[in-house]
């Protein structure tokens, strides 16, 4: 009983601790288009807005650079624009 104890208190303490610590910002890389954050666009981002989009995938760090077409939406037309950017040579994305 004492050992179940002291390993709740142990994970308490650590939940605590994780809870208080502060969470590190995270800086975005500036790029239009750049859904995952990693710096360049690529059929990456094109993945990472597809599964937010429609599987509940988590959010993209940075969601004003997930606005692909600059309309302040973030919808299938975004991922339609890349598509057209990477594949096609259309227009750079751009900026709400």
């Amino acid at each position: 009983m004492k050992r179940r104890n002291m390993l709740f208190i142990l994970v308490m303490a650590y939940l605590l601790m994780a809870w208080m610590l502060p969470t590190q910002a995270i800086a975005c890389s500036g790029v239009a288009g750049d859904v995952n954050n990693d710096g360049f666009i690529s059929v990456a981002d094109l993945i990472y807005l597809y599964n937010y989009i429609y599987r509940g995938g988590p959010p993209p760090p940075c969601l004003d650079q997930a606005d692909a077409n600059g309309d302040c939406f973030i919808s299938m037309a975004d991922y339609l624009y890349l598509y057209n950017y990477i594949f096609y040579g259309g227009p750079a994305p751009k900026f709400c």
